[in-house]
Order: structure tokens, then C-alpha cells, then sequence
């Protein structure tokens, strides 16, 4: 610190800071604790405002620490029962402060500590388990998620706690595709709810059921739900949900082709989030939005969408959102720039990905990795990225991922001529994906079987093969896969020659399930 570089106020304070936790060491462990204590009482009664009830909230951590060092060092059980109550009214605050801020992480931490605070009445403790639950689920981390949620259902809450906790559990079996068990619970989930009056559970699930419905191509029964869901935000105000019923009416239009129609929902949507400050939201639905423009071939209007959404993340410090956002700018660079500028992006979003530790985020960017590199000639790197991608999803027990990973292996072998044992795969891939009653992919599966079956026979003999993908796919909104087949058909597209089919593109957009 001493050298040519350190000034002489930097060597004060850095000898100062020394000095300081020197005196703090020297400290016997009673007397730290009681320095604690008296911190704590010091700041929450120069700072008691009844006027100001969240004056404190950004202090509230570190309210907390002050409070659980105290109560370590006390030897006074009433000292101990005083400071020991506190932390956990501190943690709960601080927790709340976390999740306005959007920090899933320190929300996470500070429900964990306060679900196993003794001090915590059990209505406190259950409750603390099933927001860290749904923390956990924001985050990413489902089996902690799960262990929490299970937790919570363990000491038996009653009444809207419990549909909280066993709505959240349908959440995450369907995030994992096990969707017969997901509809099971979010089902019984919905209809307590509405018996019970649990409004704001029941709008939620509305909600979620809606998303259920929408991937496994029930798109009718979906728009229901959505309807009664977006009635029921509306009757009860809560603006904040309307915006995310809004989000996903406009990702099921555009899942419909209805490019223009979601356009206009998605912006409704759009504005209701920066109404209500809903940055998590908002992000989200600029993705979509910009994922239409892209589709409509309006370039330049969804790379502004996706550039906002980038510095909206970066603001807030949504890691997981800022590689989402360079996801779809990868897939528009391979639509509109170049491969090698796609590849560019998803490189860079894999990375923070693989910072944040969201295994099933790299397996997403790893698989618009693998097509953008395919798209660049670069065949052996492409093969690589897409392994690589299947290990994760098998890692992280994701059917859906797995299933796309091995498909767009098995069209990686299409675009090399490699059709050995193509045709098994691709077979397997479609009936695993009716088994998981996801027919939108497994019309995506089809309609490639349906483009071997022309290479291998001629476009004469499978003619009826195309017309059959092709209705599956009309079926299920498949626009760009009816494209496709219908320029198969016309002979104006060769088989196995690439295409604009839809595929399972990585990074485009996302849903605002809860």
C-alpha cells in the first residue's frame, strides 16, 4: 500500500479500516454483542417515523445482522427472546425490500434464514418458505424450489398458503414437461381458489393454467382461461397482473400468426408494466414484442425492442434477463446481420449464462449456438454446441430440452446428408413429444419426416405425407412450417435444403407465468 501508486490518504484509510476491526477483535464476545444491540436500538429510534412505515427497508439487512450478532453474544434470555424477535422482523423486511429490488438472491437468502428463525411465529416461517420457494423458481433453481415448497405443504398451512405452495409446485413440473402432474395440481389449485374466494391465487393460476394449455397446443381452452383472467385483473385492479395476462395473449397470437394482433397486445402490455414499474415484466414483454417485429421482417424496430430490454436488465442487474436479451439479438443477427455476428451474440450470452450459473439458459443458448454455426459452415463446431447442449438438459432432468437438443442433431445430419438412423430419431423425438402432449413440437418433428420421406421417395410419392404434415402444422399455428411445406409442395424449395421453418430457436422472448 506504501509503493509509488498509494497516496497518503489512501494509506490513512486503509490503516483506519485496520485500526477499526482491530478495536472490534479486541472486543470481548459480550461486549461486541451488546455494541450490536445497541446499534440496532440506536438507528431504529432516531430513524421511527409512523409516517414513513419503509423508511428503514434499505437498512432492513443490515438491521437484521446487527439483531442475530446481538442475540449470539447475549446471555440474558430476555435479551435474547427481544433481538432474536427482531431479526426475524428485520429478515422479513429486508426480504420484501429484495424482491421489490428484484434481487431473487438476496431474497433467497433472507427467507431461508428467516423459514428456520425459532423466534418466527410457524404462520411466518411457512410463509417465508413459500416465497423462497417461488424466489428459488425465479431464479432458476427448481430443486431448491421444490425442497422449499415441500417444506412448507410439510406443516400443513391452510387456506390460500397452501394453494400458493401447491400452485407452485404445478409451476415447476410443468418447467420440468411433466405436464399430466402439472395440470393435476394447477386444476385443484384453481378450483379452491375460486371456492375459497383467494382472488389474487386464483387470477395467478388462471394464469398459469392458461400458459399449461397454450404449450400443449390447447390453444382454445388457453384463451379461456386468459379471458377470465384478464377480467378478474381488471375487476380487482391489479394492473401488474393485467400487463402479464396481456403478455401472454399476445405471445399465443403470435404463436397463431396473428402477427399484428399481438403487436398491438404486447404494446398494451407494455405499457402497463412501465406504469406499474414492472422492470422483470417489462423485459420480458420487449422480447416478444421485438420477437413479432422480427417475424414481420421489421428488422430495425426489433433490435430496438431487444437493445431496450438489454439496458433495462444491465440497470437493474437481471443477469439472466441480459442473456436472454442477447439471445434474441443472436437470433435476429442470424436472420438480418450474419451467422458469425449470431454466433458472436450467443457466445456472449452463453457466458453470462454460465456466470449465473443457469444451466437450462446454456442449454438454450448452446442450441441457437449450434444453428448459427451450422449456418456459418462451421459443422463440426456446430455438432459440438448441440452435444453439449443435450449433456446439460440430461443433467438438469429437462425433457423439453433434451427432445430439442436430439432433434436438431438429427437436423444437423439432414443438412449433411448423414440420414442414417435420422429417420428412428426423429420418429422417437415426435412420439416423446406426444407423450409429453406437446403437439406444436411434435407437428415441428413431423413435418421433417415429412421432408425426408420427399428426399428419399420424390416429391410425387410423399405428396401425401406433405399434406398431412402440413394440416397438423396449420393445426397448431405452425406459419412457418406450413410455409415451408407448402413451398415443398409448389417445388419451389428442394428437400432438406434449409429453410425458415420455426424450429426450436433459442432465445425468443418469454412467458410471464407466475
Amino acid at each position: 500500500m506504501q509503493g509509488a501508486g498509494a497516496s497518503a490518504e489512501t494509506v490513512h484509510v486503509f490503516r483506519h479500516a485496520l485500526l477499526r476491526e482491530a478495536a472490534y477483535e479486541l472486543q470481548l464476545p459480550a461486549d461486541r454483542g451488546a455494541l450490536h444491540a445497541l446499534a440496532l436500538d440506536a438507528i431504529t429510534e432516531l430513524c421511527n417515523d409512523p409516517a414513513r412505515p419503509g423508511l428503514l427497508d434499505a437498512q432492513a439487512a443490515e438491521l437484521a445482522v446487527h439483531a442475530r450478532l446481538g442475540y449470539n453474544h447475549a446471555t440474558d434470555q430476555a435479551a435474547r427472546r427481544r433481538l432474536g424477535t427482531a431479526e426475524a422482523h428485520w429478515l422479513n423486511r429486508a426480504a420484501l425490500a429484495a424482491e421489490r429490488a428484484l434481487d431473487t438472491t438476496a431474497g433467497l437468502e433472507h427467507l431461508l434464514r428467516l423459514a428456520d428463525s425459532p423466534w418466527a411465529d410457524a404462520g411466518t416461517r411457512t410463509e417465508a418458505l413459500v416465497r423462497a420457494g417461488e424466489q428459488a423458481r425465479l431464479a432458476g433453481r427448481y430443486d431448491l424450489a421444490r425442497q422449499c415448497l415441500q417444506r412448507a405443504l410439510a406443516q400443513q398451512p391452510q387456506g390460500d398458503l397452501e394453494l400458493r405452495a401447491l400452485g407452485g409446485l404445478g409451476v415447476i413440473h410443468m418447467a420440468e414437461q411433466d405436464m399430466d402432474r402439472a395440470e393435476e395440481l394447477l386444476t385443484r389449485v384453481l378450483a379452491q381458489a375460486e371456492a375459497g374466494g383467494h382472488m389474487r391465487t386464483l387470477n395467478v393460476t388462471q394464469h398459469n393454467l392458461g400458459l399449461l394449455y397454450r404449450e400443449t397446443g390447447r390453444l382454445d381452452e388457453a384463451r379461456r382461461l386468459y379471458d377470465a383472467a384478464l377480467a378478474l385483473a381488471r375487476q380487482t385492479g391489479n394492473e401488474r397482473h393485467e400487463g402479464s395476462v396481456l403478455n401472454n395473449l399476445g405471445v399465443m397470437n403470435m404463436q397463431s400468426a396473428d402477427l399484428e394482433g399481438a403487436a398491438a397486445t404486447l404494446q398494451q402490455a407494455l405499457d402497463l408494466h412501465r406504469r406499474t414499474g414492472n422492470a422483470r415484466s417489462e423485459v420480458l414483454t420487449l422480447l416478444n414484442l421485438g420477437e413479432v417485429y422480427r417475424r414481420l421482417g421489421r428488422f430495425e424496430s426489433a433490435g430496438g425492442m431487444f437493445a431496450q430490454g438489454l439496458a433495462l436488465s444491465r440497470q437493474y442487474g437481471m443477469r439472466r434477463n441480459e442473456g436472454q436479451c442477447l439471445g434474441n439479438q443472436a437470433r435476429l443477427a442470424l436472420d438480418s446481420v450474419s451467422a458469425h455476428e449470431a454466433v458472436r451474440l450467443y457466445r456472449q450470452a452463453l457466458e453470462i449464462h454460465r456466470e449465473t450459473d443457469y444451466i437450462e439458459e446454456q442449454a438454450d443458448m448452446l442450441l441457437g449456438l449450434g444453428q448459427a454455426l451450422a449456418a456459418a459452415d462451421q459443422v463440426s463446431q456446430a455438432r459440438a454446441a448441440l452435444v453439449e447442449a443435450r449433456q446439460l438438459a440430461m443433467r438438469v432432468r429437462r425433457p423439453f430440452l433434451l427432445l430439442a437438443a436430439r432433434f436438431s442433431l438429427a437436423r444437423l445430419d439432414m443438412q449433411c446428408r448423414r440420414l442414417e438412423g435420422v429417420r428412428q430419431e426423429l420418429e422417437h423425438v415426435a412420439a416423446e413429444f406426444g407423450r409429453l402432449r406437446d403437439h406444436r413440437y411434435q407437428a415441428r418433428v413431423t413435418a421433417r419426416l415429412a421432408e425426408l420421406d420427399a428426399f428419399e421417395q420424390g416429391l410425387s410419392a410423399a405428396r401425401p405425407t406433405l399434406l398431412a404434415a402440413r394440416d397438423v402444422a396449420r393445426a397448431v399455428h405452425l406459419a412457418a412450417d406450413v410455409q415451408h411445406l407448402d413451398a415443398l409442395l409448389a417445388g419451389t424449395r428442394q428437400p432438406l435444403d434449409e429453410g425458415r421453418a420455426e424450429g426450436f430457436a433459442a432465445g425468443t422472448g418469454g412467458s410471464d407465468g407466475r
